[in-house]
């Protein structure tokens, strides 16, 4: 039941082989060992293993046991060696198995952390910075858009995310107190350049030209027309007009939307439609539609309790005139009507 490639020999005390299976003939009386191990022999040692070179030249590893009995007076020792070779083969075809797979547990593992990080961390990392370079350029909408998790990565992409919300939230304050602060801006210059208007001419077309200019550059109007009530006829009469046809004869004009300027008159209140076409009480649809008007706005021109006209705006988008807008026209062109009305009795006087 020997190994691959192993021998059972029996040698003498010198070394010399009396016995050896298989390769009898070749190496009865042959030294087993390139040297003989006579000092080996002499320490009397009845068991041991080495390794050293054979008598063939072969590197071999060899276990020794002394016989009890002698063989002819000779003490006699019984040998088995085998090659080194073939002892560490099946080792060795372990060993390289192990080390390949090892090698490619290894690749393995350093494919998967490396998608991993790149995933989990890298790809992150990257997300974030570049959501940094967005909101650096003034893009402050921009987000992470990454799952808020416990980890590191999750709670600093919140607070990421949150400092621009920030950001983006106090922009938008800031556009929208620096919007405030033009209108009011506006709103003041309109005030002063009616103010100049009433000092320097008694004219009231002048003044409602002006003042019509200035609304303009103001709110987001069209056109717009004013409307006087003729003291002899008691109907309404266009004074001043914007951006209509100029060439069309003024009486033409009201005439031709005089259904929501009555209407105006008839209650002395404020008409705001976001969309003409769909109310009834428009009843020359042809103008708007000629105009592409949609939007309608009218005031009542009031003095002293008493009406005076109407002041219409139309826009050609849906345009939902905000109350302050309202309020503002509204106390501008009344008090325009008080001044007018006093000047007008003064210069009759």
């Amino acid at each position: 039941h020997l190994y691959a490639g192993a021998t059972y020999t029996l040698i003498n005390n010198s070394g010399t082989v009396l016995f050896r299976y298989p390769g009898t003939d070749d190496w009865k009386d042959k030294p087993i060992f390139a040297k003989t191990l006579v000092e080996t022999m002499a320490s009397r040692d009845t068991e041991k293993s080495f390794e050293s070179v054979g008598g063939d030249g072969i590197q071999r590893l060899f276990a020794l046991s002394q016989l009890r009995n002698t063989l002819g007076g000779q003490t006699v020792y019984a040998v088995i060696d085998i090659p080194v070779v073939a002892a560490f083969e099946e080792a060795n075809r372990i060993l390289v198995r192990n080390l390949v797979t090892l090698g490619l547990l290894s690749a393995l593992a350093l494919t998967a952390a490396w998608f991993g990080a790149d995933m989990f961390v890298l790809r992150r990392i990257r997300d974030i910075v570049a959501a940094t370079e967005k909101v650096a350029g003034g893009e402050l909408g921009a987000r992470t858009k990454l799952p808020y998790q416990a980890s590191e990565l999750g709670q600093m992409a919140r607070a990421f995310d949150d400092l621009a919300q920030t950001l983006e939230q106090r922009e938008t304050e800031a556009i929208a107190s620096e919007r405030q602060i033009n209108k009011q801006r506006q709103q003041q210059k309109i005030l002063f350049d009616l103010n100049l208007a009433v000092t320097s001419t008694l004219d009231v077309s002048t003044v409602l030209n002006t003042l019509l200019q200035q609304l303009s550059s103001l709110f987001p109007l069209r056109a717009a027309t004013v409307s006087w009530i003729d003291p002899e006829t008691g109907e309404l009469k266009p004074i001043v007009h914007r951006n209509l046809d100029d060439a069309a004869p003024a009486q033409s004009l009201c005439a031709s939307e005089e259904g929501l300027p009555i209407v105006v008159l008839k209650q002395q209140t404020v008409l705001a439609l976001l969309n003409a076409h769909l109310d009834p009480r428009t009843t020359h649809p042809d103008f708007f539609r000629k105009h592409s008007f949609v939007s309608y706005l009218g005031l009542p021109l009031i003095a002293k309790g008493e009406p005076l006209g109407v002041l219409s705006f139309y826009t050609t988008d849906e345009h939902e005139f905000a109350s302050e807008e309202i309020s503002f026209i509204n106390s501008l062109v009344s008090g325009r009507s008080e001044e007018h009305t006093s000047e007008l009795q003064s210069r009759e006087t």
